[in-house]
């Protein structure tokens, strides 16, 4: 292998140190796909470089006659160029693998030595690998994690025991839906609950049984006879998730969701996925409750959608890993911890008391030098590798006609929305125009069918008024005859008569001896006398 090759693999190596955080360089060499059992061929104890009997140093080899060294000057050139690289990449790669991992050596020192190399590259990895070795709570921890996020159920009563909860919610399915559910743990917890609540959470092994109980309506009412919630949703899980490619920003994504709803009913959501910035980016995940459908859509690794073709791909979750909360080191949960400081999560120092620590609010780690906290979304991985054509010239002149013609086609699109809106606005205004009128029209009829029978009302109440005026003259005229006609009956015959009787009574009011018999009689009749002109002449009486 040249010295080119060895340089660019140094440097693929380096590259993926950086994209994923929490990968290291001898985890991908070693641990690339899964953890492998620990035999004897790739083991060995940290920090016990000891040389092996099935290669030879290269104070041996100078001994041996079947080895000629080179003395090629080019080649002595070559060796030193190889070297010094070695050592800067070796100073490198010692930045990103900090002492912290040192404490965990003592754990490793049962496993055997493995051959050694002369190739400094070789011996690089190596110490490379001796300095860091997964340990048994981090394989512990990511062997029992669960496929699928756990449903949970409150009950605020009773005590059931998990055994009886899991059966009969699979007699139920069973009974019901004929669906057989596979139910891979279940526990009881009152972490979040308040006095006298416990909840239950339930795993699934397969996406069937995750599906089958994430509808609600499939659920029993009770379950052994006590009345049951769900204080929570789960997560919609990876392994029912597919990410369609290249779904351009201008699409309206509920459009877009009840298009794809209209051709696969089993899709639960849409949902347009952001960068670290939060802008939308054109990657959209799609839910789905069927892992069929979701296997022949990624079979075919195309959906048409409105006449475009979009591609498919898996959708990968981002990986789980163990670290400590104390040191935030990778490897060990806080219990295992033997540090006796504990670290800051921003700045990345160590105190032995975090309340009284102030932080500087620079993000850095303990685990690099420089002011910068490293992230996936940071460098994302490269595209698969294309085959070229040779006449590169004329395919880029038709992608680029055709993209003009693409955004083109947008353009016209949006114009003939604007189009439409205008038109559909328009109609809207004509019709509230014409309605309108309507309305105005019957309003004037109205007010002209009133004026109408106002005034045949007003022509009525005259003729009623002039006919009541005339009878009303008629009466007062009748009236002022009968007060004439009595007034002269007062005067000419009523007052004499009064007069009369009034003199005969005064005539008569004398005694036998020729005395008055009441002297105030003819003062009395006088009174009355001028009273009665009085009141005929309308004066005071």
């Amino acid at each position: 292998m040249s010295n080119h090759q060895n340089k660019q693999i140094r440097t693929n190596m380096i590259c993926d140190n950086q994209q994923n955080p929490y990968t290291t360089a001898q985890s991908r060499i070693y641990f690339n796909s899964h953890i492998p059992p620990p035999i004897s061929s790739n083991l060995r104890p940290c920090d016990s470089p000891a040389s092996s009997p099935l290669r030879h140093s290269r104070s041996e080899q100078d001994d041996e006659d079947d080895f000629t060294l080179v003395t090629n000057k080019k080649r002595r050139n070559n060796d030193k160029n190889a070297i010094s690289e070695y050592d800067q990449d070796k100073e490198l790669l010692n930045n990103y693998y900090p002492n912290v991992y040192k404490q965990h050596q003592h754990r490793s020192s049962r496993f055997v030595t493995a051959p050694s190399t002369s190739n400094p590259y070789s011996n690089q990895q190596n110490q490379a690998f001796d300095q860091q070795q997964i340990t048994m709570e981090a394989a512990r921890y990511a062997q029992t994690r669960l496929p699928f996020p756990p449903f949970i159920i409150r009950f605020s009563s009773g005590n059931i025991l998990e055994k009886r909860v899991a059966q009969e919610i699979k007699n139920y399915l069973k009974d019901n839906f004929q669906t057989d559910i596979c139910i891979a743990n279940i526990r009881r917890s009152t972490l979040k609950c308040q006095q006298n609540d416990y909840d239950f959470l339930i795993y699934v092994k397969d996406a069937d049984s995750f599906c089958s109980l994430f509808d609600k309506h499939k659920w029993p009412q009770q379950i052994c006879g006590e009345n049951f919630s769900f204080p929570s949703t789960p997560s919609f899980p990876p392994q029912l998730s597919l990410i369609v490619k290249n779904v351009d920003l201008r699409i309206n994504l509920d459009e877009f969701c009840a298009d794809l709803k209209a051709v696969h009913t089993d899709i639960h959501n849409v949902i347009r996925l952001k960068n670290k910035f939060q802008n939308c980016i054109k990657l959209v995940k799609i839910e789905i409750l069927s892992p069929t459908s979701r296997n022949e859509i990624l079979s075919d690794g195309k959906l048409t959608i409105n006449g475009i073709t979009y591609d498919i791909e898996e959708y990968l979750a981002p990986a789980s890993v163990l670290i400590c909360s104390k040191c935030m080191a990778i490897g060990h949960f806080k219990k295992q911890c033997k540090e006796i400081n504990g670290t800051c999560k921003i700045c990345g120092i160590s105190c032995p008391d975090l309340r009284q620590h102030s932080c500087s609010l620079v993000t850095a780690t303990k685990f690099n030098s420089n002011n910068y906290r490293y992230h996936p979304a940071n460098f994302p991985p490269l595209p698969n590798p294309q085959r070229w054509t040779t006449n590169t010239n004329a395919t880029n002149s038709v992608v680029t006609k055709i993209d003009e013609l693409i955004s083109s086609m947008a353009k016209v699109n949006i114009s003939l929305e604007r189009i439409i809106s205008k038109n559909d606005q328009y109609e809207q205004f004509m019709n509230d125009k014409i309605k309108f009128d309507e309305m105005t029209s019957k309003k004037l009829d109205e007010l002209i069918t009133t004026g109408n029978n106002f005034k045949t009302v007003i022509t009525q109440h005259q003729y009623e008024l002039i006919t009541t005026g005339n009878n009303f003259k008629t009466v007062i005229t009748q009236h002022q005859c009968k007060i004439t006609r009595h007034e002269n009956i007062f005067t000419k015959l009523i007052f004499p008569i009064l007069d009369e009787i009034s003199t005969f009574l005064l005539t008569i009011n004398i005694d036998k001896h020729g005395g008055i018999l009441d002297a105030d009689f003819k003062v009395k009749i006088n009174r009355m006398r001028a009273q009665l002109d009085n009141a005929r002449l309308n004066k005071e009486i």
